[in-house]
């Protein structure tokens, strides 16, 4: 959906949609599908901004609260979210899976003791077999 769609859809101005996308932008970062669209005889282009389903529902949800008398920043925050909010969640989500990363590097390093004690277990008895093998060959040939 383009632009002017959008603002059909929210019985907007035109110039107002390109200013909310632009404040958007501006106070969430976030980013809008660009195309290039080509004008004249193919010498000049200009970006046109494309907005999916998911978008046009979030300018439906902003529309509806600077109708109800929200200030713009809020309402953008509040349908958006804001940079702030997400940099504190993948700072969260890093930290936890930096602490999972520690405790699988710790139960690796278990593993590996383990595996080594068992190898040591397995040469040890791999050892006996083959001496009580011998041993038996040897009385058997004795007799």
């Amino acid at each position: 959906m383009n632009y002017q769609e959008l603002a059909t859809t929210l019985n907007r101005p035109l110039s107002t949609v390109r200013k909310w996308r632009a404040d958007i932008a501006k106070i969430r970062g976030y980013d809008f599908e660009q195309m290039k669209v080509w004008t004249g005889r193919g010498r000049k282009c200009r970006i046109a901004y494309y907005f999916s389903l998911e978008q046009v529902e979030k300018f439906k949800e902003l529309n509806k609260l600077l109708q109800s008398g929200e200030g713009k920043e809020q309402a953008i925050t509040q349908v958006f979210g804001s940079k702030e909010q997400e940099e504190k969640t993948l700072e969260e989500k890093m930290s936890t899976l930096a602490k999972v990363l520690q405790s699988q590097l710790k139960k690796n390093e278990e593993m590996e003791k383990q595996l080594i004690a068992l190898t040591r277990k397995n040469n040890d008895l791999t050892d006996r077999v083959e001496a009580l093998e011998n041993k038996g060959l040897k009385s058997i040939f004795k007799k």
